[in-house]
């Protein structure tokens, strides 16, 4: 049984999943914050009836995710552990830091993260008009996180809108998003979520017919890939910079470039990016 102000720190084997209960009042407000260590988890929140209520995805080299929710019923919730990776063990610490009836701060930080959650069901089916709504309901999240002062949120956010926004088109939207977010990012310690940050500024350059700028951003994502040994991500970075190289009119450093992705685990392909979330 989970308990408030304490925090469990265990060990996890590859595939094996753990699950823990806390009771709750109607209306109480709860606030959880899961650290893994040498693997990645998911962690599915659920109601006393199962509902499931949202699942979280913590990737061990961006560090802690939370979960912030005003309980809709009294009752025995339930928070699941589950090891990502069939191959890798690793640990985690989960902390129960709040279970109380809520101050006004609570309830705007449940409010903003549980609207951040929502933007992403409504992005199927995937067209414009979803899309947009996405962007929308990303914005209203991010309103909160201003009002909250949150500026790893907000950082978080910024680079979710700028995700739909290239997924739209609207490259200029979804570059000042990032540029608004790089600086968050950074204030914060977010080196995992800059680098993303770069890769996708380095793609939404790339568009604009900005190679040069694309270079730069890339350049600086694809030193943060190799601090964190991130060989998936590290090989996407390769990809987008042999795009720049190649609008540039540089044939040997595409060369180079899909020689050092090929290293990382990648194919040598050159004619597509991909944006990272």
């Amino acid at each position: 049984m989970l308990e408030p102000g304490k925090a469990l720190d265990r060990g996890i084997k590859a595939g094996e999943t753990h699950t823990y209960q806390a009771h709750a009042g109607a209306g109480h407000y709860l606030y959880a914050v899961i650290t893994p260590r040498g693997t990645n988890l998911k962690v599915v929140f659920a109601a006393p009836d199962g509902k499931e209520l949202v699942t979280v995805d913590p990737i061990f080299r961006q560090g802690s995710e939370e979960i912030a929710w005003i309980l809709p019923t009294a009752g025995w919730y339930q928070i699941v552990v589950r090891n990502a990776r069939t191959e890798k063990s690793g640990a985690y610490e989960l902390a129960l830091r709040y279970l109380r009836e809520p101050t006004t701060e609570d309830r705007l930080r449940a409010h903003a993260f549980q609207t951040f959650v929502a933007a992403e069901d409504l992005t199927a089916p995937a067209t414009a008009e979803s899309l947009k709504r996405t962007v929308a309901k990303y914005e209203e999240a991010l309103a909160g996180w201003r009002t909250l002062g949150d500026v790893f949120w907000q950082g978080r956010t910024l680079h979710q809108i700028a995700f739909y926004w290239e997924k739209l088109g609207e490259l200029i939207k979804a570059r000042d998003a990032l540029l608004a977010a790089l600086p968050l990012r950074r204030a914060t310690g977010n080196r995992y979520g800059e680098g993303n940050s770069l890769n996708n500024l380095g793609i939404i350059y790339n568009g604009l017919g900005e190679p040069a700028k694309a270079l730069e951003c890339l350049s600086l994502a694809l030193e943060l890939r190799r601090v964190f040994n991130d060989r998936r991500n590290e090989a996407a970075t390769l990809n987008n910079l042999s795009i720049s190289y190649g609008r540039m009119g540089e044939p040997l450093r595409v060369s180079r470039c899909c020689y050092a992705r090929s290293r990382s685990g990648g194919r040598s392909v050159t004619g597509s990016a991909k944006p990272l979330r």
